[in-house]
């Protein structure tokens, strides 16, 4: 994990595997992965002789990290981080201003880590996520989080109260199946409270109140896309503060053009997109 300066300098690099590894838990749940890839993959030996031995100190931080992105298996990214957020601090105290909340996916498991003394703050999610996308913290403490439900078949938005490890709030589709993104998507926290949800795979998007309701979506679906399931058709819907949208709306031609460099997606003829607000 690198840490830039505003003039794109590099002012700091920490190893995730040091870190997790500081803690019982996450470092059995790496060996677990690392072993379980190694009796389904017969090459592995070459890659497992090189691993860390802790008694020698050798192959440490981005090495060990690169070693494990090597291994077998697909995805072969045993520390794949697909979340990075930088912390206030907890009001109960369960992290301090400056550490990181990161999503393991391969792990099944969000975390909050003290880069600096290379420790474990909190962790959470072995045994009830399944490739999950996109935690959060939200102002009063908790934490949301999409729970991908990759091995069960099922996506479902969770709050968890890290100070105790409950699940304080939760949102399923009814039936639960007809929310399922195996892979990308996510959901955040909207000013009003709302939830605003990605469902990838499906191309829509759905915002939910905080008793379950939807009261807004937005399909959107890609002819070419129709032969290939397995992937997404979006990666992830993202709300825009009110006064961005203003000053795009309003002519404003540098914000613009800025824009338009930034936008990585544009609606073409074979690209259909449906908007609904729901009663």
């Amino acid at each position: 994990m690198t840490i830039l300066g505003r003039d794109g300098g590099i002012l700091a690099a920490h190893s995730l595997y040091d870190a997790l590894t500081s803690h019982h838990t996450p470092r059995s749940l790496i060996e677990d992965e690392i072993g379980r890839r190694r009796a389904n993959s017969p090459n592995l030996d070459a890659a497992r002789s090189c691993m860390p031995n802790r008694s020698s100190g050798h192959h440490r931080g981005r090495e060990v990290s690169r070693l494990l992105r090597d291994l077998p298996g697909s995805p072969s990214d045993v520390l794949h981080a697909n979340t990075v957020e930088i912390l206030d601090a907890h009001p109960g105290g369960v992290w301090s201003q400056g550490d990181v909340l990161v999503s393991l996916r391969e792990l099944n498991m969000i975390a909050v880590l003290d880069l600096a003394a290379r420790s474990v703050r909190w962790f959470w999610g072995p045994g009830e996520l399944s490739g999950q996308h996109q935690p959060s913290a939200l102002p009063g403490g908790t934490v949301l989080v999409f729970d991908n439900g990759h091995a069960v078949g099922r996506s479902r938005v969770l709050e968890i109260d890290p100070s105790s490890d409950a699940i304080v709030w939760q949102y399923t589709a009814d039936p639960p199946q007809d929310l399922f993104c195996a892979m990308a998507g996510g959901c955040e926290r909207l000013p009003g409270g709302n939830i605003l949800i990605s469902d990838a795979q499906a191309g829509r998007a759905i915002e939910v109140t905080r008793d379950r309701r939807t009261v807004w979506a937005v399909q959107i679906r890609t002819t070419r896309s129709s032969t290939t399931a397995s992937r997404a058709e979006l990666y992830r819907i993202s709300a825009v503060p009110a006064p961005a949208a203003a000053t795009l709306r309003g002519g404003d031609e540098p914000a613009r053009r800025l824009a338009s460099a930034r936008v990585r997606c544009e609606l073409s003829d074979d690209v259909h997109l449906d908007l609904r607000s729901v009663p």
